[in-house]
């Protein structure tokens, strides 16, 4: 993500720009360009072009106040965890190093094939494992969704 993304128009909260899923509020944004930062420092309201008199808009906007209320930025730098196998995991997939059928067949090891044995469409190499293969990407998808991960 951008260091200082745009409140309205890039993608910072959910899948969607906020200027999408607010439009009616949006419209009435006199800075359209504000960023994250800004905006969540202020208030829904604050660079409006007008008050929010009532219908779908005011909806949005008690909407949006409280998609604000639940965000928090930190002036301090992110420090993330990442466990050894998920770093190692990452590094030999990297580095083509991860036992792929392609892989096996390339070290002397007899396979029949290097078809993907999940989907058997084409062959097993790690761009196939982690981006291409249908049904890799439906359980990851179904993992996703079951731990509530927006992805």
């Amino acid at each position: 993500m951008d260091l200082d993304p745009r409140f309205w128009s890039d993608i910072w909260k959910g899948d969607r720009p906020l200027k999408e899923v607010f439009s009616r509020v949006f419209a009435l944004e006199l800075d359209k360009e504000i960023l994250v930062a800004e905006k969540v420092a202020t208030s829904v309201d604050h660079s409006l072009r007008r008050p929010i008199r009532g219908g779908v808009k005011q909806q949005q906007r008690t909407d949006l106040a409280l998609l604000m209320d639940f965000v928090s930025l930190s002036s301090s730098q992110d420090r993330w965890y990442i466990p050894i196998k998920v770093n190692v995991f990452s590094w030999r997939a990297r580095r083509d190093c991860l036992p792929t059928r392609v892989q096996l067949i390339r070290r002397g090891v007899p396979l029949e094939s290097t078809n993907c044995p999940l989907c058997r469409s084409c062959e097993e190499d790690i761009h196939h494992v982690l981006f291409r293969c249908d049904v890799a990407w439906t359980v990851f998808r179904r993992v996703c969704h079951w731990w509530d991960l927006d992805w």
